[in-house]
């Protein structure tokens, strides 16, 4: 006997029954939100994130940033620009600190934390331990972890190359020439490319394995 195919309900996707007239604010960048929170939590000066994309990732990198010391107020804009239009939305106010340990990194699933971060606690004072969900111990990490070596970081990682990890920050870094092979993750360079000018001497890196671009960083 021949079983009848089981069907699927469609789903009904809404639809306007006339003309649509609306304003839709674009949310955020999950991306260019946890980038920015790194370079405001390095800088010399309080600043402010305007409209961040409020999702796990950027609130766990704001968090993060918090254990190592960074001041990250949560604020309700509804001040003016410099044109005189309104700039309301939700915005954080980054005040820099200077970074230390013991802390504690829960990076979640989330590759910009797992990868921003490292360099950032090699610049702290202290310990930082990094732990995350499991399947984030299977997300490439060894070149950020190589390569914050060759800069004279020390990292314990039991020889996994992968997550978790503690940073033994001491304050500073050096910084100086690395090469790393970035055809994994992107991400790669531009841990290294948030961090640089935080260091010493600021860092130069190349990526030359697998036809990656070579790319040049400084403080």
């Amino acid at each position: 006997m021949t079983e009848s195919p089981v069907h699927t309900a469609l789903w009904p996707a809404p639809h306007a029954s006339g003309p649509v007239d609306a304003t839709v604010t674009v949310p955020g960048s999950k991306s260019v939100t946890n980038r920015a929170l790194v370079l405001a939590a390095l800088a010399a000066e309080p600043g402010w994130l305007r409209r961040p994309l409020r999702s796990r990732d950027t609130l766990l990198m704001a968090e993060a940033l918090r254990a190592m010391g960074v001041g990250i107020e949560e604020q309700v804009s509804s001040s003016s620009t410099a044109t005189g239009g309104p700039d309301t939305g939700e915005a954080w106010r980054i005040i820099p600190a200077g970074l230390h340990g013991p802390a504690t990194v829960d990076v979640g699933n989330a590759g910009t934390v797992m990868r921003f971060l490292p360099p950032v606690a090699a610049l702290a004072d202290g310990p930082v331990r990094f732990d995350g969900d499991p399947r984030s111990y299977e997300r490439p990490l060894g070149e950020v972890i190589r390569a914050l070596r060759a800069l004279g970081a020390r990292i314990d990682d039991g020889g996994r190359g992968a997550l978790p990890m503690t940073v033994h920050g001491r304050g500073a870094l050096d910084g100086g020439e690395v090469e790393i092979d970035a055809s994994s993750s992107s991400q790669f360079v531009s841990a290294l490319l948030l961090s640089s000018p935080a260091s010493t001497r600021g860092w130069r890196s190349g990526t030359g394995a697998r036809g990656c671009r070579p790319c040049r960083t400084s403080g």
